[in-house]
C-alpha cells in the first residue's frame, strides 16, 4: 500500500486495473483500524493497487470526490470511480467487494 498526495493522485490512477484509494486521516481511529486490513489485502491481491490519501493534506481530492466521512474507500477501474464504501469493514467484506470490481 502506498501513501500518495494530491500531485501524485492522477498519475497513480493511470494504472490499468483496479485501484482502491483509502481516504483517511491520522487522527481517525476507524481509519487506523482499517490500515492493517488493507495492508493484508494488498499483500493477498497482487493485481489490485492500494493507495492511501490523507484528507487533511489533500482536501482538494477528497472534496472533488465528495468524501464527507472517513474512512472512505473509492474503487477506481482504469481511472474512473466505480464504487464507494464508507466506514470500517472486515477483511472478508472488503475482499468480496474488491473481487466484484476486479
Amino acid at each position: 500500500m502506498q501513501l500518495i498526495n494530491s500531485t501524485e493522485f492522477n498519475q497513480k490512477l493511470s494504472y490499468s486495473g483496479l485501484t482502491v484509494v483509502d481516504f483517511y486521516a491520522d487522527w481517525c481511529a476507524p481509519c487506523r483500524a482499517l490500515t492493517p486490513i488493507l495492508e493484508k489485502l494488498s499483500d493477498d491481491l497482487d493485481d489490485v493497487q492500494f493507495l492511501k490519501l490523507n484528507v487533511d493534506e489533500s482536501g482538494d481530492i477528497a472534496q472533488k470526490f465528495g468524501v464527507s466521512s472517513i474512512p472512505t474507500l473509492i474503487f477506481f477501474k482504469n481511472g474512473a470511480a466505480v464504487h464507494v464504501l464508507s466506514g470500517l469493514k472486515s477483511y472478508e467484506d472488503l475482499k468480496e467487494e474488491i473481487e466484484k470490481h476486479a
